[in-house]
């Protein structure tokens, strides 16, 4: 069945992307859309294989090229059917400028993801942390502090509420790391968020460590960080044997 051949290509493309096998990804996900393409009914699959498709662009280093997939998700997530993927589409489109260095723009349409997902009602408010996340870091690397904070404090409030311990400590890192400059704090919430196996949140965090004491002149603290970037990334890279047969 050819449904059933592109459920499977579908899942295989998502199992390969969290991986970081993008070229595996990317592979199954082409056999993927092309069926959907043919079900006109498949609608909402069309737009998840856009997002897997960009998000694998960015992760090659082509945000630019992950940008009219998303754009193409949002046009499709526009419609009433398939509204409650719009917050999501408009979150990618931030996460390919966020990539690019275009922290304004990524500004914008993280705001926007936030704003509809508060139109879709609370069983979408978990939703939101993510763009939160994303916001935070773009405002703090724009210095933009004031607002960096708004956010993040509204991020707490939220993983808080939700009891996220994920988000909790995602977010007490930021502060540590943008307000507090406290590295033991820093180190705690990245030995919870490794217990929980979040490697690739990880190599981004990490990312965004190294780049702020980069800024900041402590190269020393800088070099640190992007060690944990490479073991992260070992990390991830092992996990590959969990799909071995």
């Amino acid at each position: 069945d050819d449904i059933e051949r592109a459920e499977f290509n579908f899942k295989m493309a998502e199992i390969y992307y969290h991986m970081k096998q993008n070229h595996m990804s990317m592979h199954h996900i082409a056999q993927a859309i092309d069926c959907y393409k043919e079900k006109n009914t498949y609608t909402v699959r069309q737009i998840q294989c856009s997002f897997v498709i960009g998000l694998n662009y960015i992760d090659m280093g082509c945000p630019e090229k992950a940008k009219p997939h998303f754009e193409h998700a949002l046009e499709k997530a526009s419609d009433n059917s398939t509204k409650r993927l719009k917050g999501s589409a408009l979150y990618n489109i931030g996460l390919g400028y966020f990539h690019n260095d275009e922290l304004l723009m990524a500004i914008k349409y993280f705001n926007e993801s936030i704003h509809s997902f508060k139109e879709q009602g609370y069983e979408h408010l978990n939703k939101i942390l993510d763009p939160l996340v994303m916001l935070t870091k773009s405002y703090f690397k724009t210095d933009q502090n004031d607002l960096g904070l708004y956010a993040l404090k509204n991020g707490i409030e939220l993983a808080e509420k939700l009891k996220d311990d994920i988000f909790i400590n995602t977010f007490t890192l930021l502060r540590s790391l943008y307000l507090e400059n406290n590295v033991s704090r820093i180190k705690e919430a990245m030995a919870y968020l490794e217990s929980k196996s979040f490697y690739a949140n990880l190599e981004d965090l990490s990312k965004d460590a190294a780049k702020h004491y980069n800024k900041a002149g402590d190269i020393e603290r800088a070099n640190e960080f992007y060690e944990k970037v490479l073991y992260f990334q070992h990390q991830i890279k092992r996990g590959d044997c969990l799909y071995e047969i």
